[in-house]
This record gives structure tokens, sequence and C-alpha cells, in this order.
């Protein structure tokens, strides 16, 4: 016998509902344990709620709805003041090691609420790393960094086509690398929100200037 759950529409909504967030969480982000098993704890919460009929009834349908705008109200309390936090705490460790703030990014990351990603930008290029905030905050930056947005006449040109005029628009962080080849060059965009390295991918652009278009600017 099949379960009524799972032949009704709204049972195969909720399946599927849960099925695909879980191919996305596990599939795309390889975040903590910890907070995937929280994930699958709260679908399946919701999965045994509709198989019991928890909350048909409309009395408690009102309660469980409350309840859940309470929790969601104190859920989205805890996370503004933690991210206000986070971005003070970074702030105070970057002054501390002598690092000059010009523009500061703290930013969640997938699925663990305890960790961000850090962009700093200084008069030198930009730094980047992670910070962790539990069990005790701990903000490890990368030993490189990446360059500024430099002004020669090569990343002019290529901020300058229409095709990336968007991109440096809406960039935030920006960063160019020139790599010379026999026909010209090619322009890679970083915006280091997203990216730190280039080549394909969301936060990246590319232009390639031919050899022509450059002795044009140079005569």
């Amino acid at each position: 016998m099949v379960p009524s759950f799972c032949t009704n529409p709204d049972g195969r909504r909720v399946s599927s509902f849960a099925g695909l967030t879980g191919l996305a969480l596990f599939g795309s982000f390889p975040g903590p344990l910890v907070g995937k098993i929280l994930w699958c704890a709260g679908l399946g919460t919701l999965v045994l709620l509709h198989f019991f009929h928890v909350g048909r009834e409309e009395t408690r349908a009102h309660h469980l709805a409350v309840g859940a705008v309470t929790l969601m109200t104190v859920y989205i309390g805890l996370m503004l003041l933690c991210a206000q936090y986070a971005r003070a705490a970074v702030a105070g460790a970057l002054t501390a090691r002598g690092i000059q703030i010009e523009k500061l990014m703290v930013s969640p990351v997938p699925v663990n609420p305890f960790v961000r990603d850090v962009v700093v930008e200084t008069a030198d290029g930009y730094r980047y790393g992670e910070a962790r905030l539990l069990p005790r905050f701990e903000l490890e930056l990368a030993a490189g960094s990446l360059p500024l947005l430099a002004e020669s006449p090569v990343v002019r040109m290529a901020t300058a086509s229409p095709e990336v005029r968007g991109f440096i628009n809406w960039a935030r962080f920006p960063s160019a690398e020139v790599e010379e080849s026999a026909s010209g060059v090619t322009v890679y965009l970083l915006d280091a929100r997203y990216t730190r390295s280039r080549g394909p991918g969301f936060g990246t652009a590319q232009i390639h200037i031919s050899k022509e278009a450059l002795a044009a600017t140079v005569e």
C-alpha cells in the first residue's frame, strides 16, 4: 500500500522541495557537516508535520504560524547582531595588524552562519581571507593579495569596452590581470567579492585586445 503522503499533491510538493534543496545543499556547497545535519533536520521536521497532518485544524495552524514567525524574527535579529559583531571584530583585527582599511567586505558564506568571507581594500591591493566567529574569533588572511584595478592604457581600453561596461559598473572590488600573446593581450577582470583567480565563472570577465588596436592607441 502506498502512503497517502506520497500520492497526494501536497505530499509530492513537499517531497520535491526537500529533494531539490537537499541536492542543492549537498551537491553545490561543501559546507560543514553540522550545518547540513541541521538543514536536513529542519526539512525532516516539515515532512513529519505534513505526514501526521499537524496544523490541519485552524487553531493549531494559527499557533504554528505564530511560532514560525516568532522564530524567524528571532533568527533574523540574531543574524543582524552577528553581522554587526563580525564586521567590528574584523575591522579591529585588521587595525591591530597594521592594515589600513580603504574598503571592507564581511559577508556570510553558504550553510555556516558563523563564518564570514573577508575582502579588504588597502592602498596596495586587496587582502582576503576568512573570519570564524565560534568557538572564538579568528581571522585568517591569505598570504597573497590581488592588485587594484591598474590605471594603464591597456586596462583603460579594456574597461571602456561596451562588453564589460555593466561588469565594471557592478564590480565593487575590481581587479585586472593582463596576459600577452602573439595576437595581442587578454585582460582578465575580476571582482574580489566572488573570485580571486581568473577563468570562467561568476564575478569574472575578459577582453582580448589585438595588436592592431594596441598600436592604434599609441599612434
